[in-house]
C-alpha cells in the first residue's frame, strides 16, 4: 500500500501570476508574436477547472484575424506558477500590470492549430453531402431552365449574376 504525504488535489487547473497587459487587437505587431509575448484568453468563460490562457503563434493570429472569434488578448511580460521567480530584465518598459488566472491544464498549446480553430474560430461548419448534393441538383435544373428560355447567366463588371440571352455581348 502506498501512503502519500503532501497535498493531492483532483484539479485540472494551476495558478499562474502574469506579468502583462491587455492588449488591443490593433496594437498586436509579427514581431510580438515572434518573442511569443502575445497570449489569449476565451472572453466567454473557462474549461474545466481554469481559464484556457495560451500562447498565439502566427498562423493562430492570422487565422483568428481572417475568420474572427472570441478572444481577449494580453502582452505578457512572464508567466509564473508558484515556484516561479522573477527578475528586472523579465519586465518591458517603465511599468507592469500583474493579474493572477487559473489556467486549465487543456489550455490550448501553441502549436495545437486543430483545438485553436475547433474552439475559438467563426468558421462556418461544412454541409451534408446530402444537402449539398441537393443544392448541385438544383442549381443544375435551374441552369436547364433558363437555357430552355435561350437565356445565360454571366458575372457583370461589379462581380453580380446577371441574365442575358445567348449569343448577347
Amino acid at each position: 500500500m502506498k501512503i502519500r504525504n503532501g497535498f493531492v488535489s483532483n484539479s485540472s487547473s494551476s495558478s499562474f501570476i502574469v506579468f502583462g497587459k491587455y492588449i488591443y487587437l490593433k496594437d498586436i505587431t509579427k514581431e510580438l508574436i515572434a518573442k511569443k509575448r502575445i497570449y489569449a484568453t476565451n472572453n466567454e468563460g473557462w474549461l474545466g477547472d481554469g481559464a484556457d490562457f495560451f500562447l498565439i503563434n502566427q498562423e493562430m493570429f492570422d487565422m483568428f484575424m481572417k475568420y474572427g472569434g472570441t478572444l481577449d488578448f494580453y502582452d505578457v511580460d512572464a508567466c509564473f506558477d508558484e515556484a516561479g521567480t522573477i527578475k528586472k530584465s523579465d519586465i518591458s518598459g517603465d511599468s507592469v500590470n500583474v493579474f493572477s488566472i487559473e489556467r486549465d491544464y487543456h489550455s490550448v498549446a501553441e502549436d495545437d492549430l486543430q483545438t485553436f480553430i475547433e474552439r475559438y474560430l467563426d468558421i462556418p461548419s461544412p454541409k451534408d453531402p446530402d444537402v449539398l448534393r441537393k443544392e448541385a441538383e438544383q442549381i443544375e435544373e435551374f441552369e436547364l431552365q433558363i437555357k430552355e428560355h435561350g437565356l445565360e447567366a454571366y458575372l457583370d463588371d461589379s462581380g453580380k449574376t446577371k441574365l442575358r440571352k445567348i449569343n448577347e455581348n
